[in-house]
Order: structure tokens, then C-alpha cells, then sequence
């Protein structure tokens, strides 16, 4: 059985703890070895010297355990984050940094139902699991592209370098039985790592991933932005009762 480690009062396996700080170190990495990659755009987007710029978002929530993964495009930045979260914090102190994002939907209450992503995955959670949902706890939020920017500046760039690096992995190392990917970019880039077995269809479901022998079910939907009518940004039958079932089953979908 693989060992966990703890951060505060959660465990992370040893593989979510490595590849969680090996996206928070991802910047860093890339321009020391690859100074012409497709990333420097994203990169660069910040216009600060590395130890003042944001890191990069492995993921919110309890990633290991929250049973609805959401995958957006890309997170956007939030200025206020900044004598907070640095790569020189994130470098000398990895706990602080592990529980900034394990607890970030507690920390930051006020926008749940505020910041438009975090709303909309919010009621889609209640609408899959049919009751009140906590926020971190029953679902969490990570991305095709971990690096930070405002309407995605960098995104079409770095898109394939990213999803190449992790997107496989989060999904693998996620508790996740049910995946939903807010938006084409996000479909895109889990139809193109997932080409065996995931298919685009009429509907909104794309397919059931096997992964170390648990199955997830992955569905999208338009992201929170997209100018579309309200009830095509939700689960419609027969979709809707095909991911409840999914959900209704106890567990996670790393654990049986």
C-alpha cells in the first residue's frame, strides 16, 4: 500500500504530495531548462520577478477525497492572493502552501457564490449529489493549465505542454468517481490525454475512464462564461441520472 504523509490534519499520498509541489515549482523549472517554451507567455504574464509571482494552482480542496473533480481552462489571477502565496513561500514552507489550497473553499467563504467559477460548481455539486454541498469537502476544482492569467493569456501556448505534464496524472491521483470539465478547453484537453477512451457525443457525457482498476465517469458542460442559456450550463436527463448513479455508490473513486 502506498504511504500517505500528513500536511496538518490531512494525508496526502506520497505521489498527490510530489506531483501537488512539482506544479508550484513548474515556473521555475521550465525557464531554467526550457527558456524558449511555449510556457514563457503564462509565464511571463505576471511581469514579476519569480519569487513575487503567484504559483501556479495544482488544485483546490481535498483533492484525494472530494468525489466530483472540476477542470477548468485555466484559474485566473487574483491580486489580493499575492503576500501570501509566493514561490518563495511555497519553496521554504510546503505545508503552508498544501493547506492554502486543502482549505481554500473554508478560507475564502465569500466566494463560493461569488467568483463565477466557484458558483457554478457549487450548484452543479448540488444538483449531481441532490443536497446541500461543502464546498473543498464534496468536490474540487484543478485545471488543463496550472499557471495563472486573466482570459487566459498564455493558455493556447502553453495548453499542450501542461496537459502533456499532469493532466493524466491529477486524474489518475484523484478521489474523483465523477469529472466534469467546464468548457471546450477543458474537453478538449481530456478528449485529447484520454483518445482511447473517452469519445465527444451529442450529449454531455463522454465516457468512463478505468484507472488503477476504479472507474470515473468524465461529462462537460459549457464553461461558467460562456455565453449560453442558464439550463444548458446544467445537467439534463438522461445525463444528470447516469452521474447521480455514478455518485450514489460509496467511496471515492481511488478506494473501493
Amino acid at each position: 500500500m502506498e504511504e500517505h504523509v500528513e500536511s496538518s490534519s490531512v494525508k496526502w499520498s506520497d505521489q498527490v504530495r510530489d506531483t501537488f509541489h512539482e506544479i508550484i515549482a513548474c515556473p521555475g523549472k521550465t525557464l531554467k531548462e526550457q527558456p524558449h517554451s511555449g510556457c514563457r507567455k503564462i509565464i511571463d504574464f505576471q511581469n514579476k520577478s519569480l519569487d513575487k509571482c503567484q504559483v501556479p494552482e495544482p488544485w483546490s480542496g481535498s483533492f484525494e477525497t472530494a468525489r466530483i473533480l472540476f477542470i477548468g481552462k485555466n484559474p485566473s489571477i487574483d491580486t489580493n492572493d499575492i503576500d501570501f502565496l509566493t514561490t518563495v513561500k511555497a519553496g521554504n514552507d510546503r505545508k503552508i502552501t498544501e493547506q492554502y489550497f486543502i482549505d481554500r473553499f473554508e478560507r475564502e467563504k465569500d466566494k463560493v457564490d461569488r467568483v463565477r467559477c466557484w458558483k457554478v460548481a457549487h450548484m452543479l455539486a448540488e444538483q449531481l449529489l441532490d443536497r446541500k454541498v461543502d464546498p473543498g469537502s464534496d468536490f474540487a476544482l484543478t485545471e488543463v493549465v496550472h499557471c495563472k492569467s486573466k482570459r487566459g493569456k498564455g493558455v493556447r501556448k502553453a495548453f499542450d505542454t501542461c496537459r502533456e505534464k499532469y493532466l493524466r496524472r491529477v486524474v489518475e491521483l484523484s478521489g474523483a468517481k465523477v469529472i466534469v470539465c467546464l468548457g471546450k478547453d477543458a474537453r478538449k484537453g481530456m478528449l485529447t490525454e484520454f483518445s482511447d477512451e473517452l469519445r465527444e457525443g451529442d450529449g454531455a457525457i463522454l465516457g468512463t475512464l478505468k484507472l488503477r482498476g476504479y472507474k470515473k465517469l468524465v461529462a462537460w458542460l459549457w464553461h461558467p462564461s460562456a455565453r449560453k442559456p442558464i439550463d444548458e450550463k446544467k445537467f439534463r436527463e438522461p445525463a444528470l441520472s447516469e452521474l447521480q448513479e455514478a455518485l450514489r455508490h460509496n467511496g471515492t473513486g481511488n478506494q473501493n
